[in-house]
């Protein structure tokens, strides 16, 4: 038997090298729940954590020098209040959109990674407004 600190090891690398794919039902769901202000943390912690694919994509994105802040976050309701509604709605909206249109394009087109430097353009462009009062 493995023990865990190889077992995590060799987790984090099949996670960064290979993708788990993302339960439709779940992009769905929190669409839905990401649409109110008034919804639980736990509620869409419970929603995220159905679903393993989605559950890793939010962490390794909350733990990103972009949401992190250098702080290591461990839990998925950490993780939903450091990367904020609005964003986590926005994720859900682009997994839900990116594998509909990536099976019409051809295999060369990597729509996620365009939508993904577009997202983050699209977040940047905000704080610069926020902070000019634009």
């Amino acid at each position: 038997m493995m023990p865990p600190s190889k077992f995590r090891m060799v987790l984090e690398e099949k996670l960064d090298t290979e993708k788990i794919p993302v339960l439709r039902t779940t992009s769905l769901l929190l669409i839905e729940l990401l649409g109110s202000l008034f919804t639980p943390v736990q509620m869409i912690a419970d929603t995220i954590l159905r679903d393993q694919g989605f559950t890793a994509q939010i962490l390794k994105l909350a733990n990103s020098a972009y949401f992190s802040r250098g702080t290591r976050i461990n839990s998925i309701s950490k993780a939903i209040i450091n990367i904020g509604y609005g964003a986590l709605r926005d994720i859900a909206l682009t997994v839900e959109y990116a594998d509909l249109v990536q099976k019409r394009l051809p295999k060369r087109v990597q729509l996620k990674r365009i939508l993904a430097k577009a997202f983050v353009a699209a977040r940047w462009a905000s704080v610069v407004g926020q902070e000019n009062r634009l």
